[in-house]
């Protein structure tokens, strides 16, 4: 009888093992989710910050409003004529960066042959400007490697008027320079971390001047100019990096 009751304990437990083992495999099997991918991070903005030094050329014109008036052999009347020719020159400055807006300084020397003359058969007048000097301060909008820019400041312009009246044997030329303003805007571009091009435009208001004979006769110029020029820069401090902001 035990060994009926032996027997009969030993087979349930071993179907009961069995059912149960039979049951979790017919589980479902979960498994974890995979984890989400990272998000991808967009590269910093280029930061305009620093200095730099630079090449620059292009084109001048002006537009030259003079009059003349003779006392010994009477005659007085005005005279307009146009100067143009090449610009060459050097520049270096510094800017800075807060958030989207850049502001900076500005210096370059140019050397000019930007000249010109005008005859009405009486009276020969000319203009020949030599070299000028800036000093601007400029406001742009960082746009990444894009900035487009305005600019104004002081000028210097070194250049020569001249006058000559055959008839009542006078000639003579004012050679002193004369200072002015400028205004103008240009695009600049970061073509590398440390080199950027940019082309710029510039309109100039200089002071009149006048030429004065002993016998009290005079001749004045008043002139304007306007250059366009493009440049090529070294900039030292303007890789992609952070950009200063709230």
């Amino acid at each position: 009888m035990q060994t009926y009751m032996r027997s009969t304990l030993i087979s349930t437990a071993a179907l009961a093992l069995l059912g149960s083992t039979a049951m979790a495999a017919d589980l479902p099997s979960y498994e974890p989710a995979p984890a989400a991918p990272a998000a991808p991070v967009s590269a910093p903005g280029y930061n305009w910050t620093g200095g730099y030094v630079g090449l620059q050329g292009g084109y001048g014109w002006s537009n030259v409003d003079s009059a003349y008036s003779y006392v010994t052999t009477p005659a007085a009347g005005s005279l307009d004529f146009d100067a143009d020719g090449w610009i060459l020159g050097l520049g270096a400055g510094y800017d800075y960066q807060w958030n989207w807006a850049v502001v900076g300084i500005h210096g370059d020397v140019s050397w000019l042959d930007v000249d010109g003359n005008g005859s009405n058969g009486v009276v020969t007048n000319g203009q020949e400007a030599d070299w000028m000097a800036t000093m601007t301060a400029r406001v742009g909008a960082g746009m990444d490697r894009f900035m487009p820019y305005l600019l104004g400041g002081v000028a210097y312009v070194d250049y020569q008027n001249t006058n000559s009246y055959p008839a009542g044997g006078l000639a003579a030329k004012d050679d002193d320079g004369d200072f002015g303003w400028t205004l103008g805007g240009g695009l600049e571009v970061a073509v590398t971390d440390n080199v950027s091009i940019s082309g710029e435009y510039r309109h100039y208001w200089l002071d009149d001047k006048r030429i004065t004979y002993g016998d009290g006769s005079t001749a004045t110029f008043d002139s304007d100019m306007d250059t366009f020029t493009v440049g090529v820069n070294w900039r030292f401090g303007g890789p992609a990096g952070g950009v200063m902001g709230y």
